[in-house]
């Protein structure tokens, strides 16, 4: 049955990829194929195979997900690889490129990252060997949507008295607490090029410089609450369904399972030019597309009143 759901994916991604005329959304088509090959294929969407010493693991435990991260009024890809070993974790953030009709990655980072509603993404450090006790190092990059990625801007540590009142890697310097003038036990090493209250990774500054330069990049703005799904193909269902396509959609006859897609036809004056014009358009469409296999619902719907139409046609999988 997975192998059938993955050549009806590719089935109906090829319609949409081969006759960009009758596509009514490429992003979602180029986000699809992008899932069905990391699923299927185990290819990352910058184009890297994943090593067969990754995939021991169970693959479900990635995720995807389709969200607008960037606040740039388009849904994102999502996809996160986490289930090999450390070095080989990544998330992505894809997007869809319209002038070159294809997918593009716009941020690759350490699985985990916090997304904010002002284009604002936050990652944290793969590791923690600092003094920070419970606070885990991280970065703060911000969408530019002149290069259309994401721009690393400046990273932080922090240093906690109660958890290490001695550095024991600056033989024994005990906590500053002179810079720690709120007295909350924390001191921060904040390391940006382009936020004035940094002292770099050496000189650390205390609870309000850090909060200033939290505020600097998040504006505050809220978190993005993103609804990931697992990597496998009810996953891949689940993100069709959240972009509007409906696999598992049941016709009453014959039990067929399948996507409803409408096709531009051109103009259709009156159900009789329709019993003639979508056949003409389902030929067209199977001829495209060798081995899929479609039918004319009988439907079709007038969408800029005497210059075009569309056929509404089941592309199937049984």
């Amino acid at each position: 049955m997975r192998k059938h759901v993955f050549l009806f994916l590719f089935c109906i991604l090829t319609v949409l990829h081969v006759a960009p005329a009758w596509a009514t959304d490429a992003r979602h088509a180029a986000f699809l194929d992008a899932t069905r090959i990391f699923v299927d294929d185990h290819i990352l969407p910058d184009g890297n195979a994943i090593s067969k010493d990754d995939l021991t693991g169970n693959f479900s435990e990635n995720e995807m997900a389709i969200c607008d991260v960037d606040g740039d009024g388009q849904p994102e890809l999502l996809v996160r690889f986490q289930s090999g070993s450390e070095a080989s974790k990544q998330e992505y953030v894809c997007g869809y490129d319209e002038s070159i009709g294809k997918l593009t990655v716009k941020f690759t980072g350490v699985p985990g990252i916090e997304y904010y509603s002002n284009g604002c993404l936050k990652e944290k450090f793969s590791h923690n060997q600092g003094l920070g006790a419970g606070f885990w190092p991280y970065s703060f990059s911000m969408y530019d949507e002149k290069t259309g990625v994401y721009d690393r801007k400046g990273s932080v540590d922090a240093w906690s008295g109660k958890a290490f009142p001695l550095d024991p890697n600056e033989g024994g310097k005990p906590f500053p607490k002179d810079v720690d003038a709120t007295g909350d036990g924390f001191v921060y090493f904040i390391d940006d090029g382009g936020f004035a209250g940094a002292r770099g990774l050496d000189v650390p500054v205390d609870t309000p410089v850090y909060d200033a330069w939290v505020r600097h990049y998040t504006g505050g703005a809220g978190p993005v609450m993103v609804k990931w799904v697992p990597a496998d193909a009810d996953g891949i269902k689940t993100l069709a369904k959240l972009m509007g396509h409906d696999l598992e959609q049941q016709l009453p006859h014959g039990g067929v399972q399948g996507i409803r897609v409408d096709l531009e036809a051109g103009p259709i004056w009156d159900n009789d030019h329709a019993k003639q014009r979508c056949p003409e358009v389902l030929a067209a469409l199977l001829k495209a597309n060798p081995g899929c296999q479609a039918e004319w619902t009988g439907h079709w719907s007038t969408t800029v009143w005497g210059k075009m139409s569309v056929c509404n046609f089941l592309i199937k999988i049984k």
